[in-house]
């Protein structure tokens, strides 16, 4: 299994705290590597972090366009942000830290 990521709210319902994953990134174990979300430090890489990260923080996009291209190995394009597609019957989502593009499509099209 390549990196294991965690989300904060999950972590806080197996019993840790904030408090205790900010002392793990603090003692190496866990790396933040975006909000909310931590990767094992001592795990392998994972070859499609952000797409994994995308995941967790935003359920229900779709990777679309040149990303998904990228991600099948059609093409020899390698995006420099990763293309993300969610409903329009959906709240547009939250991506800060990660270079995302979003576009909004039909929900019968997803």
């Amino acid at each position: 299994m390549e990196g294991i990521l965690v989300r904060a709210r999950d972590s806080a319902g197996a019993g840790l705290t904030p408090w205790q994953l900010r002392r793990l990134v603090q003692q190496g174990l866990l790396e933040r590597v975006s909000r909310g979300v931590y990767v094992q430090v001592a795990g392998p890489g994972c070859q499609h972090e952000s797409l994994s990260v995308s995941a967790l923080r935003a359920p229900g996009t779709v990777v679309c366009l040149l990303s998904a291209l990228h991600f099948h190995n059609l093409g020899t394009q390698n995006p420099t942000r990763l293309w993300l597609a969610y409903s329009r019957k959906r709240a547009r989502p939250i991506l800060r830290d990660l270079p995302a593009e979003l576009v909004c499509m039909q929900p019968e099209l997803m």
